[in-house]
């Protein structure tokens, strides 16, 4: 879709509204689907569709997501989390970054403990996917490095 973001926008929602109808949902199975559209989390199984509100998030950027959402996979008992991405070098740049600093290692040490409404945690993980792309940027909004 090369950047038309309205457009890609449009698709996600009517694919979440196709997939929120019950003779759609009986497909997965046993299967659990989670789907994100605009800030917005669900959870998808054959019986039910309902908002996660621990995955709310007003990140743009998947790369700033993707660690929220392995982190619930993991604390919801799942027995792997597997992260399926393009941009490998954006995966190895997370690990050697987070390898490093021990300032990030506490940033994510803490999504593990409960929250309310931290903005000051989610803008940590928002400065380390700036540095995920940018090793020596100033920036730590995504929208700035842009």
């Amino acid at each position: 879709m090369n950047g038309d973001n309205t457009t890609f926008a449009k698709l996600a929602e009517f694919l979440l509204e196709e997939w929120k109808l019950p003779t759609k949902r009986k497909k997965l199975g046993s299967k659990i689907l989670y789907v994100t559209c605009k800030e917005t989390c669900y959870k998808l199984t054959a019986d039910t569709c309902m908002e996660v509100s621990e995955l709310h998030s007003t990140q743009e950027e998947a790369d700033t997501r993707m660690l929220l959402q392995a982190l619930h996979a993991a604390k919801s008992g799942s027995k792997a989390v597997v992260i399926t991405a393009e941009d490998t070098d954006v995966m190895v740049g997370a690990l050697k970054l987070l390898k490093k600093d021990i300032a990030y290692q506490e940033t994510f040490s803490q999504l593990g403990k409960p929250w309310e409404g931290s903005s000051d945690l989610l803008d940590k993980v928002e400065e380390f996917t700036c540095r995920m792309y940018v090793a020596r940027t100033s920036a730590s909004k995504v929208n700035d490095l842009r």
